[in-house]
């Protein structure tokens, strides 16, 4: 029992110093005054959080950028990058964005050991109610998600819209 305290207790203190390390760079990149060039680097950085401060930077200076790399970072192994990527485009109604959300929905990356990530969730909230309605075959399929708060979403979606007057195909 001592040994496996003694074991949580020095990875905590380990983990507690990394965090406070990238979170002072994070700081830094993110409320610094920085050139487009530098946060156009630090974009394809190998450290997913210098990525994702990037991304924050553009979102909080200039949105129509962070909206371009959005639509690349997507796609980002790091699963907090795509989180933010998602972010952004939740703030576009662009139908490319859109599309390019509908397509993450069911993206193999957004799963892991067949669970679905929290980032689904965030990706079924910030698409188009309409949009998403229109997609019959995907909406069956998330009524029987194995994430229950996708399903909730999904059968809550439909009956606003059945109160509201406008039916789902199925």
């Amino acid at each position: 029992m001592i040994k496996i305290i003694l074991i949580i207790s020095c990875c905590w203190n380990w983990s507690v110093f990394a965090i406070n390390d990238w979170t002072q760079e994070w700081t830094q990149r993110v409320s610094g005054k920085r050139s487009l060039e530098q946060v156009e680097q630090d974009l394809k950085s190998s450290k997913w959080y210098v990525r994702a401060a990037a991304l924050v930077y553009l979102e909080k200076n200039h949105i129509d950028l962070a909206l371009h790399h959005a639509r690349g970072l997507i796609n980002d192994p790091a699963l907090l990058v795509r989180a933010r990527a998602v972010g952004v485009m939740s703030k576009s109604r662009a139908e490319l964005d859109q599309k390019l959300l509908l397509q993450q929905l069911t993206a193999p990356i957004n799963y892991h050991k067949n669970q679905s990530l929290f980032i689904r969730r965030q990706i079924v909230k910030n698409i188009q109610p309409d949009l998403l309605l229109k997609q019959v075959d995907l909406i069956d399929q998330l009524k029987s998600d194995k994430d229950i708060e996708i399903q909730k979403y999904i059968v809550g979606l439909i009956s606003k819209n059945r109160a509201r007057g406008v039916k789902h195909v199925n």
